[in-house]
């Protein structure tokens, strides 16, 4: 991880970036935290990961994994709810239902 925060500090240099490469460079303790992580979700990002620590539940994983594969995070409800919130929109539908292939004018929809 040291040789990705050090890539990710020379690319924030040159782009002229500096106290966010200098955020980068720092231990993980002195990492400022952003506003919109509340002081919980800070504390288990700055901890050192422990798995015997950390009791998930096997489906809250996978579900966090699917969250994180389609580039959401399950904000303040549990995985598992915020996965299904996202299976049961209606625009998620839609677009599985047009992914399978169904016409528009068919009336599939």
């Amino acid at each position: 991880m040291r040789c990705f925060y050090e890539q990710k500090a020379a690319a924030l240099h040159a782009k002229g970036k500096h106290h966010e490469a200098d955020q980068w460079l720092m231990p993980k303790e002195k990492w400022e935290r952003p506003s919109n992580c509340s002081e919980a979700d800070w504390a288990n990002i700055i901890k050192p990961f422990n798995r015997r620590s950390y009791a998930e539940c096997f489906d809250e994983f996978l579900a966090r994994v699917e969250l994180a594969r389609l580039g959401f995070v399950p904000g303040e409800r549990t995985a598992i709810e915020s996965l299904q919130t996202y299976k049961d929109d209606a625009h998620t539908k839609i677009k599985e239902v047009i992914q399978q292939g169904a016409d528009a004018d068919a009336g599939d929809v």
